[in-house]
């Protein structure tokens, strides 16, 4: 089965650090189901962030970073790491392995990514 989610950040840190201190946080073949859709205004409507296809149900931290939360948000559960520099990472529906404060190495697995983001 292919799993759905959203992954928000700052897109463009994440896709081309050229340190190479980042990685996909999704293993095997991948999609870009939906891009990045700037608002007009600060609070305006917008997608901030990218919709990834991916085959598998593991979800691995992008970078290293610290576990910034893990929960639900109204009935949707949300992982997000803090990764230094001002940029956080989240990931919806994603059921956490992982717990607010936990330190986090690039490539750890941090969750299960679970069906329901948006229609495949």
């Amino acid at each position: 089965m292919l799993r759905l989610i959203a992954l928000v950040a700052l897109v463009a840190v994440v896709l081309s650090a050229p340190d190479g201190g980042w990685r996909w946080p999704v293993d095997d073949s991948r999609a870009l189901v939906r891009g990045y859709v700037a608002p007009a205004t600060p609070y305006g409507a917008g997608h901030r962030g990218i919709d990834i296809r991916a085959p598998s149900g593991v979800l691995r931290s992008p970078a290293d970073g610290v576990v910034h939360f893990a929960g639900y948000v109204v009935d949707r559960p949300v992982l997000s790491i803090r990764h230094g520099a001002g940029v956080i990472s989240g990931y919806e529906p994603v059921t956490a392995s992982v717990s607010a404060g936990d330190v986090v190495q690039r490539g750890d697995v941090v969750g299960t990514i679970e069906p329901g983001h948006c229609a495949d």
